[in-house]
């Protein structure tokens, strides 16, 4: 979050079998950082544990001096989208339980204990520059010197396993660059998109649209209409396996997605199988 007036507390839930959410005062060094959905580490009695922030508003309203701060942002990146937040706050009501579960059931195990995020090792040249006789005291270390082309000419770090591998250079000749002050690593958060693939791209989408069986198109209009008139409405396509259930859910999302609607597809665990 960025803004002139950050919030200086926020709603934080516990994911700990902690039934409600609690607040907390943001530090400064976190500041303009908090977004809902983000995991964070929170104080909770004598012990420490991860918490998902779930407004930026308390609704207590509790005087600074009693809040405790929280403990670190585990992640930069909200762990859930408003989207899911919101679906986890209707799943709490609809299904009459805590919001804590339901927020636990959406991320992953190693996200929930606190994993850090995925990071790549990086390599350029010192903010500071390189000496102008740099390279004429690298003549006696060829690998090292063209390495240090390489990224003079890039201006910013790159991935070091990747520029290695791209100019047949074993790590040896980064060490040595970096042992000499003339190049610096550091790492870099990888931000990685759930589910993102190839299969969206247009050269693996169908050339030409299936047609729908009798059977099936019966079935679609009769969910597209609901669709169309904001009905809430629960039906089950009975069907043996292979008989064009899943085309009929295909054509009922793009319906409510061509209106501007949104879609949660779920599927049963053996479709995660290989």
């Amino acid at each position: 979050m960025s803004g002139k007036n950050p919030p200086r507390a926020i709603e934080v839930q516990p994911l700990s079998g902690f039934n409600q959410a609690l607040t907390y005062s943001v530090p400064a060094k976190f500041a303009g950082q908090l977004l809902p959905g983000c995991l964070v580490a929170i104080p909770l009695g004598p012990r420490r544990t991860m918490g998902i922030v779930s407004s930026l508003k308390p609704t207590d309203v509790i005087p600074a001096g009693k809040l405790k701060p929280i403990s670190a942002l585990v992640r930069r990146e909200p762990v859930l989208s408003p989207d899911l937040l919101e679906l986890a706050r209707w799943m709490s009501g609809y299904y009459a339980c805590s919001l804590e579960p339901v927020l636990e059931g959406m991320i992953p195990a190693s996200v929930r204990g606190g994993a850090n995020e995925k990071s790549i090792r990086m390599i350029g040249i010192p903010a500071e520059g390189i000496p102008s006789d740099a390279f004429d005291a690298l003549s006696r270390s060829p690998k090292q010197k063209e390495l240090l082309d390489y990224l003079s000419k890039q201006g910013k770090p790159v991935p070091l396993n990747d520029t290695l591998e791209h100019l047949g250079i074993g790590e040896g000749a980064a060490k040595g660059l970096m042992a000499k002050g003339l190049a610096e690593e550091s790492r870099q958060a990888v931000r990685r998109v759930a589910y993102a693939d190839d299969l969206g791209e247009p050269a693996s989408e169908a050339e030409s649209e299936l047609v729908l069986t009798d059977e099936q198109a019966k079935s679609s209009t009769e969910i597209k209409q609901s669709i169309r008139a904001g009905l809430f409405e629960t039906r089950l396509l009975h069907g043996v396996t292979g008989s064009g259930k899943t085309e009929v859910y295909f054509e009922a999302m793009e319906e409510a997605l061509s209106l501007g609607g949104s879609v949660l597809f779920l599927v049963p665990e053996v479709a995660l199988a290989p």
